[in-house]
């Protein structure tokens, strides 16, 4: 089995967590770090155990012995780093969200298939264990008609105030963190038709810091999602069908749900493997690589576009 060789784009807080998934598989590792300086690269590389060490981005690209560029930067250097790895003919896998406009989505993949290489917005979310379930039940109706969806996201970190995140051209917690719950549903209901109506707070740098957004979808399924930095919720997934109740905590990274069905008046908890969540991504992108793809066919091109476009038009109205 050849193993497929990472470049890690940036030493940010996330990449880490990738690099510990990428670990416990068989067929990839992580054999290069680029950063902003050669110093910090030194460093992740000597903490995370990587072969190479780079003080730039640029030299990720051009190394031969990589394969796929994972992707960690800050959003808005997203588009331009995909980019330029998807010039030197390198697989990418992008953090979320991908890119922040629909036009910058569009070229991306529409580059990728020109260049014959895969790419992928990284949304671990959907390829959860827990994730599936729900969407065969979804499917096969065990429980009857889904008939409403309910789902919470908060993250209370205390960043300093020249973070990122409070530039109001990064939207907050819309542009940083909504994929999770959108691209959630549009991947959990098969991209389905929906429309939508939002509610809002803008913090001290017009930065979205607390948003509501109230999905009909197939002009027939309510779901109701919230996204704050503001106050703590319960960071859960509800998913109320006929028969039963489906709840899971931390639904981004959970290993288990669990189903209060009506008929027994009794809970029942659903438990998987404790592996990093981002593994079965990795395993799903070695699979697609392989098989010599250039899309996901779990999450697509649709998914990652349809969500980006929404995002934008919501940023958008705050705008005006």
């Amino acid at each position: 089995m050849k193993k497929l060789n990472y470049g890690i784009i940036s030493a940010a807080t996330i990449a880490p967590r990738f690099v510990a998934a990428l670990n416990t598989t068989k067929h990839s590792r992580a054999l290069a770090i680029g950063a902003s300086s050669l110093n910090r690269a030194k460093q992740f590389a000597k903490d995370y155990d990587i072969a190479k060490a780079y003080g730039s981005y640029k030299e990720v690209y051009e190394d031969p012995e990589i394969d796929v560029v994972y992707i960690a930067s800050i959003n808005d250097q997203h588009f331009t780093q995909i980019m330029e790895a998807l010039s030197h003919k390198k697989h990418v896998i992008c953090e979320k969200p991908m890119v922040l406009n629909l036009k910058d989505a569009q070229e991306a993949f529409a580059f990728a298939r020109q260049q014959g290489v895969f790419l992928m917005e990284a949304q671990k979310t959907v390829f959860l264990p827990t994730s599936q379930f729900v969407k065969d039940k979804i499917l096969d109706k065990d429980f009857g008609e889904l008939k409403h969806i309910n789902l919470s996201a908060s993250w209370l970190i205390d960043f300093p105030k020249k973070h990122w995140v409070y530039d109001h051209h990064q939207a907050g917690v819309l542009f940083s963190s909504a994929s999770y719950l959108i691209e959630y549903l549009l991947y959990l209901l098969d991209n389905p038709q929906f429309e939508y109506v939002t509610q809002m707070h803008l913090g001290t740098k017009t930065e979205i810091d607390d948003i509501l957004i109230s999905f009909k979808f197939n002009n027939k399924l309510l779901a109701s999602t919230h996204l704050t930095m503001t106050a703590k919720t319960n960071n859960e997934a509800i998913f109320y069908f006929e028969k039963a109740i489906i709840t899971i905590k931390k639904f981004w990274s959970a290993n288990q749900l669990v189903v209060y069905t009506h008929s027994s008046d009794e809970y029942q908890t659903i438990s998987y493997e404790k592996v990093p969540e981002m593994v079965y991504e990795i395993e799903h992108v070695y699979d697609c690589i392989t098989k010599g793809l250039l899309q996901s066919p779990i999450m697509t091109e649709e998914i990652t576009t349809t969500c980006v476009s929404l995002v934008e038009e919501i940023y958008k109205s705050t705008q005006k």
